[in-house]
């Protein structure tokens, strides 16, 4: 940091912007946030794993990011530019050399992020140009021209809660803070979407109670390993099943939720979810699996009141059959906290690294298929590969299940990531297969090149040939691996597409907003009923609390440009962990004398 360029930077702040300037003196950059000077010498910062600009040449690389995007956006003359994000400032510049007519806005929730600009960079050419604004308060009426995408990713939360109260102002969501249920699965592929959902439903701030039933995992093996006699062990099984379907019920008793969201192969008996139908509570289920193979969804379908899926076309007629009728298909997505881009070391790059790599269970097709990939740079990653013949070379560390974030390292650490949706009956490509398995869009969220094979829903998610390749025919795939492998800037496009697609339409997020969405078309009268609760003017809140910086800070943790009720508020108060604050006492005494008043009515 140049002291002097710091003082230079505040005192042009201290002219135009007293209040920026008070919040750049009070506010301190923490250890995490890593400036350091590139090769061209420019200086860029990194917060955690987050890069904000490049890590070469920060201005050549937003020219070229800038020059693209001014080649679409139509702006006027005159017009104000709104941008999200300072980052460490090289994008603004660019904005504003090729927009020298125009001021630029820009919105950063976090002023960190302005104290690193003022202590290492030149502000004295561009501040007459720009009109900076710092904190959460962004009305929901603005459009912005410019998102940095760095800075969508760091403030990922934040963006969600803006996208969702965009929404209930258009009326497309419920006002209301909803408090919802999430319950997983023992163990499987659907664990960890399970908590995707709940981190998703987290973002959109709404009350989320995840119930992990992965704790019981051991009793479950335990059961399936020492007791020898089967009537014996499926009776167990079933008393263990009612265990956690009864311990689930006991969760919503205690949490009271407007909506219960089931995730596939969660223990959940049908007398269950009748049991928190009477109580109110909206039930839904999403099953993300393959219904040809997977049945249990004519027994349990019924009993929802909204049933989601990865499938449609004859899925739909089946569940009519059954006398489903609120289906509705709903594919799996991308947690970006999760599925991102990394950075590795060298020892990761060698450990999850190779040219061709294929991250799944070891399916008859795949086997097939990928014995033509035999001695070439092929790692193999997953279990249930026993007896799979010359193809046991390529099996990565025993073929053990390898867990989401070790995933994320074999997806970036691969030149070409093969994705096979997996089939019993086909001896390669499954003809005419349509669900899209999660990894299509994880491996697109992680930046990661992937080769899949065509399904029938896949051109309804991405541009083929422009955002994703795919491949119908096994002599397809190994001329497309042959090719690409030898085109790494053709990678490098088609990955970056892929990854903007992903984070535009295709994230844990967007699957939720949609799923709140399609229940509130036609409102549940519980939902109806807390929305049309008396509310509280956030102005009124906020003139009130100007002068307690408690109760400021407090309710600056709801959405914003939302008023607020009664219920929403102490529900916010962490009774018991700690001593009460004057206003959550406040609050709890108005709470406990309108449950009176309106028993008295």
């Amino acid at each position: 940091m140049s002291r002097r360029l710091f003082h230079k930077n505040l005192s042009l702040f201290k002219k135009r912007e007293k209040r920026l300037f008070e919040l750049v003196v009070s506010t301190h950059l923490p250890s995490n946030f890593h400036i350091f000077n590139t090769k061209s010498g420019e200086p860029t910062l990194k917060v955690g794993e987050i890069s904000f600009h490049s890590l070469k040449s920060p201005s050549k690389t937003e020219k070229e990011n800038i020059k693209e995007w001014a080649k679409k956006i139509n702006i006027s003359p005159n017009q104000d530019i709104f941008v999200f994000g300072l980052g460490l400032f090289y994008h603004i510049e660019q904005i504003a050399s090729f927009f020298p007519e125009n001021k630029i806005v820009v919105y950063e929730p976090d002023p960190r992020f302005l104290r690193a600009i003022l202590e290492y960079r030149d502000l004295s050419d561009i501040i007459d140009k720009i009109e900076i604004k710092i904190g959460s308060l962004i009305s929901l009426d603005l459009d912005f021209h410019y998102f940095h995408p760095p800075s969508l990713r760091f403030h990922s939360k934040f963006m969600s809660v803006i996208r969702k109260n965009k929404k209930i102002k258009k009326g497309v969501l419920p006002p209301l803070r909803l408090k919802i249920l999430v319950v997983g699965p023992i163990y499987g592929g659907s664990l960890p979407i399970a908590s995707y959902v709940a981190n998703a439903f987290k973002k959109m701030n709404y009350q989320t109670e995840y119930v992990d039933c992965s704790i019981f995992k051991p009793l479950y093996e335990k059961i399936q390993v020492n007791v020898l006699k089967e009537e014996n062990k499926l009776e167990l099984l079933k008393h263990l099943n009612y265990l956690l379907s009864q311990y689930c019920l006991a969760k919503a008793a205690d949490f009271s939720p407007h909506l219960l969201m089931a995730v596939a192969q969660a223990p959940l008996l049908n007398q269950t979810i009748e049991e928190m139908k009477k109580n109110g509570i909206v039930t839904c289920f999403w099953f993300v699996e393959n219904y040809k193979i997977l049945t249990y969804w004519k027994n349990t379908a019924p009993y929802y009141d909204f049933y989601f899926t990865i499938q449609k076309d004859k899925f739909f007629e089946e569940l009519e059959n059954v006398g489903v009728k609120n289906y509705h298909y709903l594919p799996v997505a991308a947690d970006p906290d999760i599925h991102k881009p990394l950075e590795l070391s060298i020892e990761e790059k060698k450990r999850y690294g190779s040219q061709i790599s294929f991250l799944g269970a070891g399916y008859y097709n795949r086997r097939k298929l990928f014995s033509r990939f035999l001695g070439m740079d092929f790692k193999i990653w997953g279990n249930e590969w026993e007896n799979s013949g010359p193809l046991i070379k390529h099996l990565q560390e025993g073929g053990r299940r390898l867990p989401p974030e070790e995933c994320v390292k074999v997806y970036n650490a691969s030149k070409i990531n093969l994705n096979l949706h997996s089939s019993f009956t086909a001896k390669g490509i499954e003809k005419d297969g349509d669900f899209l398995n999660p990894r299509t869009f994880e491996l697109a969220s992680c930046q990661a090149f992937q080769l899949v094979d065509s399904r029938r829903y896949l051109s309804e998610h991405f541009a083929i040939g422009d955002e994703i390749i795919c491949f119908s025919e096994d002599e397809q795939l190994v001329s497309l691996v042959d090719y690409y492998l030898k085109n790494q800037q053709e990678i490098k496009r088609i990955s970056e597409k892929a990854y903007k697609r992903v984070q535009k339409e295709h994230t844990y997020v967007h699957r939720m907003e949609r799923l709140i969405e399609t229940i509130w078309e036609k409102p549940p009268l519980r939902w109806i009923k807390e929305t049309e609760d008396e509310k509280i003017s956030r102005e009124k809140l906020i003139a009130v609390a100007s002068k307690d910086k408690d109760l400021m800070h407090f309710i600056s943790s709801f959405p914003l440009d939302a008023d607020l009720s009664l219920d929403e508020i102490v529900s916010q108060i962490d009774i018991g962990k700690y001593e009460l604050k004057e206003y959550e006492i406040i609050f709890l005494l108005m709470k406990e004398f309108k449950k009176e008043f309106s028993k008295a009515l």
